[in-house]
């Protein structure tokens, strides 16, 4: 099973590429009908933070988790497939599950990559 992260926006070609998406957001859109992993959620008061306030708070949260289990809990969802966790930003954008991403990859060993349409563009995020 390849663990994957993308966004809601991608649902259609996530569903083509028969990936089994996976909700990490504390409110998934109505028309998504996936899993959810509610425990990779951000808190709701959280979402309007800034990257330098919620990234060390989530990070917390990401502590109180045990990542054997949530892999556990993921294959079990994937029967035999791939899968992509999912939330509202757009690739590029700052987002939790790059975070979750992050630290599924350190605390399993493994890589988890973002997934793009082919015809999308990641913007490059400026230091600036």
């Amino acid at each position: 099973m390849q663990i994957s992260t993308s966004y809601f926006g991608n649902i259609l070609a996530i569903k083509k590429a028969n990936i089994v998406a996976i909700g990490i957001a504390i409110n998934p859109p109505r028309f998504f009908k996936g899993g959810s992993l509610k425990n990779l959620a951000p808190r709701y008061e959280m979402i309007h933070w800034p990257e330098d306030r919620y990234t060390p708070e989530f990070k917390k949260i990401l502590k109180f988790q045990d990542a054997k289990l949530i892999y556990k809990q993921l294959e079990s969802f994937a029967a035999g497939k791939n899968i992509a966790l999912l939330c509202y930003e757009k690739p590029g954008e700052f987002c939790h599950r790059r975070l979750v991403a992050e630290w599924l990859e350190k605390e399993l060993n493994i890589k988890v990559e973002e997934l793009v349409k082919k015809d999308e563009r990641i913007r490059e995020q400026s230091l600036f």
